[in-house]
């Protein structure tokens, strides 16, 4: 793994450097995401990581070493666009645990530990983006349906998170 810092202003630096690279306001044409990380930069017209995999018949998942490669050759499929986050998050992980030049196996321990925890968050946020989604288009289709109103009457109504 290449060594980068975890330095939060070089790791601005590099967000920067990415929105610098695919252009102020670019979003995939096909399906919208304007998160510069996850842009090609060369691509035209523009596409996220994903959308370029399937539209040059290509897999939309990669595989990662969860540990860190210097840590342990276990791999995980996941999503390229996951797998770009995943991998920018080890650049976060405390020196020495990413590249572990001594194979110390208490730092391949902790670049376990951390890839887990960075693949947990990441499944646990994205988890809870689709059901939020999920419920916000369920509400839409439901007063679209004939019940603007749908929670009157039921055991939602008056309900509220605690």
């Amino acid at each position: 793994m290449t060594h980068r810092s975890n330095d939060p202003i070089k790791a601005g630096v590099r967000q920067d450097k990415r929105q610098r690279s695919v252009g102020a306001g670019a979003a995939c044409v096909d399906c919208g995401d304007d998160r510069a990380e996850m842009l090609v930069r060369r691509s035209r017209p523009k596409r996220c990581l994903k959308c370029y995999a399937i539209k040059k018949g290509k897999k939309p998942t990669e595989s990662h070493h969860i540990a860190g490669e210097a840590n342990s050759p276990i791999r995980v499929e996941v999503p390229i666009t996951d797998h770009r986050k995943l991998s920018d998050a080890q650049y976060e992980w405390p020196p020495g645990v990413g590249s572990n030049t001594d194979a110390s196996p208490l730092l391949a321990a902790a670049g376990f530990l951390s890839g887990a925890a960075d693949f947990v968050e990441i499944l646990i946020v994205n988890g809870m983006r689709y059901i939020a989604d999920f419920l916000r288009k369920l509400d839409t289709w439901l007063r679209e349906h004939g019940k603007p109103l749908w929670w009157k009457g039921t055991d939602f109504e008056g309900w509220q998170p605690a």
